[in-house]
């Protein structure tokens, strides 16, 4: 199940060995194939870093708390997106735990129709 970041427990049984996908929550509307390509066997965690707050502290707690086997971050190609691919990192680092991290950048090519 998609979690939202404000819907993310600390604790949950769903995060233990998992492989936690952390997605803008943009990126798989953005990409027809998100579903098959990057969700697969991994709990997707759904976040916005101009939606949500505390996404860097709920993230570290969650680390911290659970034995997560690693972390894929999906971003697209927005200036918003780096934000979220910092706090990822940053929630990594405060968790003081060997987690690996794989990021993957979604690039849309997108023309505005009037």
């Amino acid at each position: 199940p998609y979690r939202r970041q404000r819907q993310m427990c600390i604790r949950d049984s769903y995060y233990h060995h998992g492989h936690l996908l952390i997605a803008a929550d943009c990126s798989a509307f953005s990409y027809p194939g998100f579903h098959d390509a990057l969700s697969k066997g991994r709990v997707p965690l759904i976040c916005c870093p101009e939606n949500d707050f505390d996404i860097t502290v709920k993230l570290a707690d969650i680390f911290s708390f659970n034995d997560v086997a690693s972390v894929t971050i999906v971003t697209m190609d927005k200036p918003c997106c780096a934000e979220l691919k910092d706090m990822v990192l940053r929630a990594v680092k405060q968790s003081r735990l060997p987690i690996p991290v794989q990021i993957t950048n979604l690039f849309v090519d997108a023309e505005e129709v009037d």
